[in-house]
């Protein structure tokens, strides 16, 4: 073709004429055209780009699969220089890397915001997902076989587009079929893929799950996914499990990752303890960035949320009203700041003057707020020396600024103080001094 991508062709015969036209990096097109004397036929054609790269292909029946149903496949070689530039999934079904390779074509991967779909099947050379294991560690292949009953995935993540089209349970290979499953994914896990062996035990694990790489890219796992010359698309695959490999490259080429709604926050109202944890939920992944004082504050704490979105830490409070806002953060962007949650941290200070049989209590509390009594309920507690409770009497807040109680009618001996203050559904306790009645 010329500049324009333009070829003609002259004195050709009369007749209908297969044309075929390649190009690098684009998948051939077959097309017709009828030459008819003295007219001039005109054949449009265009070429789709590759956008699917396959690594390890078992004599390209993989390739060939994709490309008979719509996708644009070409095989891929391991290579540290490999270029990713223009692919949006990479089915890693196989190959012999070394480290150093691995590391780069994932690398290249992540810089082309390409997906990476892992396949397994049995055997400790066969498959993908092997490769995450051994370059990564990020999962366990914790069973793998042949000759057993019907592998089969259940526990489908409901509204998952993996699983477009799938019931639940969906067999994916026949009785006898090639199948290995994963344990311990550091990923989120989506199905679970299950085989009866012919003595009655039964095989669990990991059948399908994914991480996000980046924005716009994915970790897929089908633990019982490859191609090889033993299993595949025409070797025991059901419709099942050819339409489970072809929801993957479709899910995996369009993945976006959501920007995080607004995290909860939850706090106790009030405590005595200079650190506390604090918790709540966020969209996974992202990391929770919690702030102390006004949302323009800076970052003072962050948390990582867990598979289900929930996220701890340990944050120090000063003396006084702690107002904590949290943001939450991923490669897609950032939430919105949550609504201020109010920590009231008291230090408490104990006076119980006088040694006669009728003594005033009295409790101060460093960094309450002024006005009304601080807890909407404070209460005595004495116990005696072996720890029992023996009086309980309510502490009344005084236009001093502190709490009063008083203690007669005890017994000669040695008493503890406490006092129970609660502030909505939180009770905290404040240790108090020893007291001698003689």
């Amino acid at each position: 073709t010329d500049a324009s991508g333009a070829f003609t062709a002259d004195r050709l015969l009369e007749g209908e004429y297969t044309v075929i036209v390649s190009a690098q990096g684009h998948l051939p097109a077959t097309a017709t055209v009828t030459v008819t004397a003295g007219t001039v036929a005109r054949l449009d054609v265009t070429l789709q780009p590759y956008d699917v790269g396959v690594l390890g292909d078992s004599g390209g029946a993989l390739t060939a699969y994709l490309r008979a149903n719509g996708v644009a496949a070409t095989e891929l070689a391991w290579s540290a220089g490999l270029d990713l530039d223009g692919f949006e999934a990479v089915v890693v079904n196989g190959g012999s890397p070394d480290r150093a390779t691995y590391d780069a074509v994932v690398a290249a991967a992540d810089t082309a915001q390409a997906s990476l779909i892992y396949t397994g099947t049995w055997g400790v050379d066969r498959g993908g997902v092997r490769l995450l294991e051994r370059h990564t560690g990020r999962i366990s292949v914790t069973a793998q076989g042949y000759g057993d009953g019907a592998v089969v995935l259940e526990g489908l993540a409901a509204g998952h587009p993996l699983f477009a089209g799938l019931t639940d349970p969906a067999q994916l290979i026949v009785a006898g079929g090639y199948y290995s499953v994963g344990g311990g994914y550091a990923g989120k896990p989506l199905a679970q893929l299950s085989v009866t062996r012919p003595d009655g035990s039964v095989v669990r694990g990991l059948g399908v799950g994914f991480d996000w790489r980046t924005a716009a890219s994915v970790e897929v796992v089908l633990s019982a996914g490859a191609v090889t010359e033993a299993v595949g698309p025409e070797l025991g695959w059901t419709d099942a499990g050819r339409r489970l490999l072809l929801n993957a490259v479709s899910w995996a080429r369009s993945a976006a990752m959501p920007v995080p709604a607004t995290p909860a926050v939850t706090a106790p109202a009030v405590t005595l303890d200079e650190t506390i944890t604090v918790s709540g939920t966020a969209d996974w992944p992202s990391t929770v960035h919690l702030r102390i004082g006004t949302p323009e504050a800076s970052v003072a704490f962050t948390a990582v949320t867990a598979l289900d979105g929930t996220w701890s830490a340990k944050i120090p409070l000063a003396v006084g009203p702690n107002a904590l806002t949290a943001t939450a953060v991923n490669a897609a962007g950032a939430s919105g700041v949550s609504a201020a949650v109010v920590v009231q941290r008291w230090s408490p200070a104990w006076t119980v003057p006088g040694t006669g049989q009728s003594r005033p209590v009295q409790l101060r509390l460093d960094g309450v707020t002024p006005g009304r009594a601080p807890a909407d309920r404070a209460v005595l507690v004495v116990r005696d020396a072996t720890g029992a409770e023996v009086a309980r009497s309510a502490l009344k807040w005084t236009d001093e600024r502190f709490y009063l109680a008083v203690l007669k009618g005890l017994p000669a001996g040695t008493y503890t103080l406490s006092a129970e203050l609660t502030v909505g559904a939180t009770t905290v306790t404040a240790d108090g001094p020893e007291v001698l009645f003689q």
